[in-house]
């Protein structure tokens, strides 16, 4: 735990990893644009009697944060919903100049995603768009020192086993791979 460190969840959804990890820290926010999963998730932080995180109902490309307020914003499976430019912007106003972005997207280049995408038509929206590279060389452009890496291209195969006894091993030995083939042999990312 870092006293005095604030974490933003930018796209929180029901606040689970706030909730789940709300240990690790001494102020978290989490905001999402539903209604639905903010209710959902303050009840179970009142249920919980957990008071060290707070979630607000709230656009994520137009927040109502102070210019660098947070010390860490982070997101899994949001910025490929909106739109990238003015996520980015807004990341940039609201993260301290020392601070720390983490991102978890999924991108158009991976095979696997785009075969899953053309098979599960219905469990997306019609807006959304895996990263790109001109995406990527935007992130770059703003953010100058970003780091990006790159993982779960085989992993994903394992995905239709995630309720099975197999599925851990199935996943080890799949990162395994993976690990190999995005750091080892640069071409595959």
């Amino acid at each position: 735990m870092f006293p005095g460190h604030k974490i933003l969840d930018f796209g929180c959804g029901d606040g689970d990893y706030l909730i789940t990890r709300h240990h690790h820290f001494d102020n978290a926010i989490g905001i999402d644009i539903s209604d639905t999963l903010i209710e959902f998730a303050n009840e179970r932080i009142k249920k919980n009697n957990i008071n060290n995180i707070t979630f607000y109902v709230m656009n994520v490309m137009n927040t109502t944060f102070q210019n660098e307020e947070f010390d860490t914003i982070r997101g899994a499976g949001i910025l490929h919903h909106i739109d990238i430019q003015s996520s980015l912007n807004e990341i940039k106003r609201i993260l301290k100049n020392n601070g720390t972005a983490y991102f978890i997207e999924p991108l158009s280049t991976n095979p696997l995603i785009r075969l899953y995408r053309k098979l599960t038509p219905k469990v997306r929206t019609t807006t959304e768009q895996p990263l790109r590279i001109k995406d990527i060389k935007l992130i770059k452009k703003i953010f100058p020192f970003a780091k990006i890496q790159f993982h779960s291209f085989l992993t994903l195969l394992a995905v239709p086993f995630h309720n099975t006894k197999i599925f851990p091993l199935l996943f080890s030995f799949l990162s395994t791979i993976d690990n190999f083939l995005l750091n080892k042999l640069g071409p595959v990312k």
